[in-house]
């Protein structure tokens, strides 16, 4: 449950912060992502390394890994054998696309980034009818759940969350309201 609200209130904070710097999408775009990476990097670099010294020491196991999180799903994770150089390359390109071999808790990670990619792509979409923006935004609910990508909902619903805070304050401003 922690997952999908951190994934609704990253939706909500990538639309505010995306509609508020709009300038081009090819640099919103990359400015995007190489924020969240340089963000996310050091921290993900360093469990790696963490990861990788214990095992290779001896003193975190596979069967150890299983017990920690609780879940024999994980079976199929953490069956290798520690090498420095794969690790590296999972810490620092891997783990940003794919589920890890040396870290599986970090499986949010490349949700976060393809999320925060998909909200930056779709912030440039300015329909004149907000209805059909909100039927296409409901067709892409329905992708994503079709397809198995239930965590791209919650990033959707936190844009789709902002946008109605926004058209509200529009409209409450356009009525003279006191906000």
């Amino acid at each position: 449950m922690a997952v999908i609200v951190f994934f609704c209130l990253s939706g909500y904070l990538i639309a505010r912060n995306t509609k508020r710097r709009k300038t081009n999408i090819f640099s919103d775009l990359f400015s995007s992502i190489s924020k969240r990476y340089l963000r996310l990097m050091p921290c993900v670099a360093f469990s790696f390394l963490v990861m990788y010294i214990l095992i290779k020491l001896n003193l975190l196991f596979h069967e150890d890994i299983v017990g920690l999180l609780g879940d024999e799903c994980v079976l199929e994770y953490n069956m290798f054998n520690p090498n420095i150089f794969d690790a590296i390359f999972e810490a620092v390109i891997k783990s940003f696309f794919v589920m890890s071999e040396y870290n599986s808790p970090l499986w949010t990670i490349p949700w976060e980034i393809w999320g925060g990619t998909l909200l930056v792509l779709l912030q440039y979409w300015r329909p004149k009818n907000q209805l059909i923006k909100y039927v296409a935004y409901g067709f892409l609910i329905l992708g994503c759940y079709c397809l198995k990508l239930q965590y791209f909902i919650c990033f959707l619903l936190g844009a789709i969350i902002y946008d109605i805070q926004r058209l509200t304050l529009d409209q409450n401003l356009v009525n003279g309201a006191r906000i």
